[in-house]
């Protein structure tokens, strides 16, 4: 067994199946959760430390391709101290039981997302995390909550819609969903990606759900869709821009109008948890 496919199953594999055992055995993780979180932490910041570099491409129609690369590790790093963090905090509050699973699931979901190099291998992790973050908001069962998790998903899930749409295109020009074929393929169809990613990363108008997402979800789950579902959305878009000048253009024209229009709406807001929102607009 290589390298690239231990750290797989280290990093993706492992906090998916726990999470679907601590359905069963809830209490559980709250104890072994923080521990593999640790361990993730450590292990990801020793490899950036090393400099290592390593990649894999499951062959096939569909050509799963993960990369390990300083960019996807330094995320895999920020998603392990999240993680840590929220994890103890929900170590010392009464939640419900699947809290731990969810959580579970979701990083490694997002540590998914965070190495993958192909776009359809992206949509399905992207949009599994959609999945799980809208039953994290609505955990707590309150009506508010129950509308904001709804609307999260309605918008997330027509993100991903456009998001797939250009991914289609993408394989009818190449024939691959490798994001390094993404130089010579239509501007449309890279239009078409970053509009879902944006609408999934709480990007200006169409990440009006965040505020509220924000608002109305327990505190620990604000933490999550601030420091990891909105990266979620936002981490395939560096790596499409990394290959595509069109992309590179787009991004350089959205980022300075996004910090502008999140500090606008920060400097007029009260509610502490929605201020966070809008500083991560």
């Amino acid at each position: 067994m290589t390298i690239p496919v231990v750290l797989i199953c280290f990093f993706v594999f492992l906090p998916l199946s726990g999470g679907a055992l601590l359905f069963a055995f809830p209490e559980r993780g709250r104890k072994l959760l923080p521990l593999l979180f640790l361990v993730n932490t450590i292990l990801t910041g020793y490899m950036i430390l090393m400099g290592f570099e390593d990649s894999i491409v499951v062959s096939g129609s569909f050509g799963v391709e993960i990369v390990f690369d300083r960019p996807g590790l330094i995320l895999t790093l920020m998603n392990g101290i999240v993680f840590l963090a929220v994890s103890l905090s929900m170590a010392e509050r009464s939640l419900p039981p699947l809290a731990m699973s969810l959580i579970s699931m979701l990083h490694g979901t997002a540590n998914a997302v965070f190495i993958s190099n192909d776009l359809f291998n992206i949509f399905v992790c992207v949009d599994l995390a959609g999945i799980l973050g809208f039953l994290l908001i609505r955990m707590g069962r309150k009506p508010r909550q129950v509308w904001s998790a709804v609307k999260y998903l309605v918008t997330a899930n027509f993100g991903m819609i456009l998001y797939l749409l250009g991914c289609l295109q993408i394989y009818t020009h190449t024939g691959s969903f490798s994001i390094s074929s993404l130089g010579a393929v239509p501007h449309g169809a890279v239009a078409l990606l970053l509009t879902g990613l944006s609408v999934k990363g709480g990007i200006l108008a169409m990440g009006l759900w965040l505020p509220e997402a924000h608002g109305e979800a327990e505190a620990e789950v604000s933490a999550l869709l601030s420091g990891v579902v909105v990266k979620v959305g936002l981490a395939p878009m560096f790596r499409i821009a990394s290959v595509s000048l069109s992309a590179q253009e787009f991004l350089s024209f959205l980022g300075p109008l996004v910090a502008i229009w999140g500090v606008f709406y920060a400097m007029a807001e009260k509610d502490l948890k929605k201020m966070l929102a809008y500083s991560t607009l």
